[in-house]
């Protein structure tokens, strides 16, 4: 499936978009709030930011479907690894 070549515009977006991401990223370290809420914020902005990445950088987005499927199995993976050490972390 080949689609017309993105616009240099899209990327300037989403590069704002991941900038901003980061400041808040910044802005919720050092803010002082619990720490298990701030792993749990920081670990989904995280997420979103790579989301980001590699659907638009690494153009995913616009490629076909089997590498998106390629993908879920290593996200879930990730994810589960995640809960584990969330879980364990909470029992220590």
């Amino acid at each position: 499936m080949r689609v017309a070549h993105v616009k240099p515009m899209t990327y300037v977006g989403v590069f704002v978009v991941l900038a901003v991401v980061t400041a808040v990223e910044v802005f919720i370290s050092g803010a002082g709030l619990d720490r298990t809420a701030t792993v749990a914020i920081l670990l989904a902005l995280a997420t979103s930011k790579a989301l980001l990445v590699v659907l638009f950088y690494m153009h995913l987005k616009y490629d076909t479907k089997w590498y998106t499927y390629a993908m879920l199995f290593p996200v879930f993976m990730a994810l589960v690894l995640t809960a584990v050490v969330f879980v364990h972390g909470l029992r220590s």
